[in-house]
C-alpha cells in the first residue's frame, strides 16, 4: 500500500509539474516564437524597403542626369522671334528633305511654362504618304524638342498615289534667356 501511495504521489507530482510548470512554459515559448517571426517579417520588409530605396535613389540620380543632358539640347533664345525663326527653319529643312511642298507657315502666340518658351508653328502643305512618313521620322530623330499638337489630313486624287493636303501644328520648346 505504501508503494501505491508513492506511485500515486509521483504521478500527481508529474501531472502537477506538467500542468503548472511545463504547459505555461510551452505557451510562453509559442508566444515568443510568434513574436520573433513577426519581428523577422518586419525586419525583412524594412530590408526590402531599404534595398528598393537605394535602387530608387540611383534611378532618381540617373533621371536627374538624363534631364540635365536633355536640357542642354534645348535651344536657348533671347527673343520669341528668334525661337520662331529657328523652329520654322528646322521644320522647313525637314520638309525639304522629305519632299513636302510647303504652302503656308503661320505662327501662333507663344506661351511660357516654367522658364521655357513654347512656340507653336502651323504648316500647310501637300505631299504623298511616303513624304509624310519621312517628315515624321525626321522629326522623331531630331535632337530638337518639338511635338505635333494637331494634325489634319485631306486626300485629293483617288489614284494609286493620292496627293495629301496636310496641316500640322508643331510646338517647339526653347529656353528663355
Amino acid at each position: 500500500m505504501r508503494q501505491q501511495v508513492i506511485a500515486i504521489a509521483i504521478i500527481a507530482l508529474a501531472l502537477g509539474l506538467y500542468f503548472y510548470i511545463l504547459t505555461p512554459i510551452a505557451t510562453e515559448r509559442e508566444d515568443i516564437k510568434k513574436s520573433i517571426n513577426a519581428k523577422y517579417a518586419t525586419l525583412s520588409k524594412y530590408e526590402q524597403f531599404i534595398t528598393k530605396e537605394k535602387e530608387t535613389g540611383s534611378e532618381i540620380k540617373n533621371a536627374t542626369h538624363e534631364l540635365e543632358r536633355m536640357e542642354k539640347n534645348i535651344r536657348a533664345v533671347s527673343d520669341e522671334s528668334i525661337a520662331f525663326a529657328k523652329l520654322q527653319s528646322r521644320l522647313q529643312d525637314m520638309a525639304d528633305k522629305s519632299s513636302i511642298n510647303i504652302v503656308a507657315v503661320r505662327t501662333r502666340p507663344a506661351t511660357t511654362s516654367s522658364g521655357y518658351l513654347i512656340v507653336p508653328v502651323e504648316m500647310e502643305g501637300t505631299a504623298d504618304i511616303k513624304a509624310l512618313n519621312e517628315f515624321f521620322r525626321l522629326m522623331d530623330s531630331s535632337r530638337d524638342y518639338m511635338k505635333v499638337d494637331k494634325f489634319e489630313i485631306n486626300a485629293s486624287g483617288l489614284g494609286a498615289d493620292p496627293t495629301l493636303r496636310v496641316r500640322v501644328l508643331v510646338e517647339g520648346l526653347s529656353r528663355k534667356i
